[in-house]
């Protein structure tokens, strides 16, 4: 029987990649989470605070309010994670925490179980998962012009990625520059598509949707808010783009639920940091294929977050690519970074558990002074 026994939280301060540091300064903070059993297997993520926060937002939320959900319970099963994650949901649920806390909790009782059995989280998510290899899509940083995002995506996919998204400006103008910029440098055999930021109007995502439309864009993604299902519903009866929705949404599955029953969107957005972990994201992709819904993937804002979704992909191929923001390793710190095979994408850990290993020296060389705490339980017998 394998009981959780130990929680630990560390704080980490490391450089921003371009995406965050022109939105929230030149450093970000994250929260190391490790769960440790009784038997002295470690399952550990890496938890990325947001909009320039404190690690204290996650640590604390994990030590205090969603610790008496994990210590001291056995985890020897699937069935096992999913009743320790319905208590930190029911937490989540009254507001109590961020989604961020029980998805990091979440993912490292995942890479516990896999260590302790000696399987990878893509075999115990799904028994028959044989994909080697995720195909990546690359979500571009913010630029100012249509030859700087040229640029910049010329680089990406000359390092593997499948496909590029970028990032909307704000200015219409601008936007439609960049992208017919990149179509006429890449041709049509490239996969594109644009994230609207939830910034656009009615009539802006329409125009923008026509022209994105033309020029074979894959999708148009979050023109509106997650839950303004009515302009949603506009949009689809004006422009025939694909529209993907619902990436950072609030309230986990179940509000995923709502939206599969609104038929909010073409895709909606599924990863394990924003949905409530491994266990989340999963039940996401069974409601989702029981009603014939359509999903793609969203970042997972860490290196182990991004491995997670990796797997979830490797067990359910229908999510099509991962997504990276890139440059690629910039945002994936404090573990190994992946290498991209051109034409077949990151190739899936196989090690047991995520299958990487956390930089510690990187880890250590960035570790917040006298922010590492443990909570111990006790077991009897």
């Amino acid at each position: 029987m394998t009981v959780i026994t130990r929680l630990r939280t560390r704080g980490l301060r490391y450089p921003s990649g371009p995406l965050h540091r022109e939105r929230w300064g030149p450093h970000e903070q994250a929260c190391q989470v490790t769960v440790q059993s009784d038997a002295g297997h470690l399952g550990s993520v890496i938890a990325r605070a947001h909009c320039g926060m404190s690690y204290q937002a996650l640590a604390e939320s994990v030590q205090l309010a969603l610790g008496p959900a994990v210590l001291g319970r056995r985890v020897d099963s699937v069935d096992d994670i999913q009743g320790v994650w319905q208590r930190m949901m029911h937490a989540y649920l009254a507001q109590y925490v961020p989604i961020f806390a029980v998805s990091a909790i979440d993912v490292a009782l995942w890479d516990l179980l896999g260590r302790t059995r000696g399987t990878p989280v893509a075999a115990l998510l799904n028994t028959a998962a044989t994909a080697a290899h995720v195909p990546v899509y690359a979500s571009l940083p913010h630029a100012d012009s249509g030859a700087a995002v040229v640029d910049t995506a010329e680089q990406t996919l000359a390092a593997g990625f499948a496909s590029v998204k970028v990032h909307g400006t704000a200015d219409g103008d601008l936007d439609r520059q960049i992208c017919r910029a990149l179509r006429e440098k890449f041709g049509d055999g490239t996969g594109l598509m644009y994230d609207g930021g939830r910034l656009l109007t009615r009539d802006g995502a329409r125009d923008l949707g026509g022209l994105l439309d033309g020029l074979g864009y894959a999708w148009l993604e979050e023109p509106f808010g997650p839950f303004d299902h009515e302009s949603y519903r506009w949009l689809a009866r004006e422009c025939p783009i694909p529209v993907a929705a619902f990436e950072t949404a609030p309230g986990g599955p179940g509000a995923t639920a709502w939206a599969i029953g609104h038929r909010l969107a073409t895709y909606l957005l599924v990863d394990c940091y924003w949905k409530g972990g491994l266990t989340g994201a999963r039940q996401v992709v069974h409601n989702a294929a029981a009603a014939g819904q359509s999903l793609i993937m969203h970042h997972g804002a860490s290196s182990t977050m991004n491995v997670a979704n990796l797997h979830l992909v490797a067990a359910y191929p229908e999510l099509g690519q991962a997504e990276f923001l890139v440059p690629y390793g910039l945002y994936d710190v404090g573990s190994t970074v992946l290498p991209i095979t051109p034409g077949a994408g990151v190739r899936v850990p196989t090690g047991p558990g995520l299958g990487i290993e956390l930089d510690e020296g990187f880890l250590d060389r960035h570790a917040i002074p006298g922010s590492a705490e443990t909570t111990s339980a006790t077991v009897s017998g």
